[in-house]
């Protein structure tokens, strides 16, 4: 409500809003693909996302030879032999789930306000799973959120896309 010679203040709300990406060359030209995207109001549910994706992203690129769609397909995986000072994607996205200390600095620079992007390169191409807060007005007519959902807490729970 507004009164006279009183100005209103909106109110706030934080959301997050990300994009999973895979960037590479095809046919000659770099070609960027949008994997998943999430927009949410609540932190833990997009540091869930993120894990999600990064695992989702490491197990297309390095599949565990008994996975169920390989079924039918026993010669669709090949043995790559890269140098050892190549980058390995998955083993980097896989590491980065498994390190509280990462997530948690993830979630502390989100939860400041400052972008976080989780990228790593191949010879494949680039992957990125990047997270941006966004305050947006909220209409207090509308109502208020409820509190954050539980969500299970093992490192990076879930491999759902």
């Amino acid at each position: 409500m507004h009164v006279a010679g009183q100005e209103s203040t909106p109110s706030i709300r934080r959301e997050y809003h990300a994009e999973a990406v895979g960037t590479g060359p095809v046919d000659g030209q770099q070609v960027r693909v949008v994997l998943g995207t999430l927009e949410t109001p609540y932190l833990g549910i997009m540091m869930r996302w993120v894990g999600t994706q990064a695992h989702r992203i490491a197990d297309a690129l390095d599949p565990e030879p008994c996975a169920p769609w390989l079924a039918d397909a026993p010669d669709a995986l090949v043995m790559l032999h890269l140098p050892a000072w190549a980058p390995d994607v998955p083993t980097e996205l896989r590491t980065w789930c498994a390190d509280g200390g990462s997530r948690q600095a993830a979630r502390d620079r989100l939860r400041a306000g400052w972008p976080f992007t989780l990228a790593a390169a191949d010879h494949s191409g680039t992957y990125c799973v990047w997270v941006v807060p966004v305050d947006v007005p909220v209409d207090v007519l509308a109502g208020q959120l409820g509190d954050e959902p539980r969500i299970p807490t093992a490192a990076c729970a879930g491999r759902s896309s």
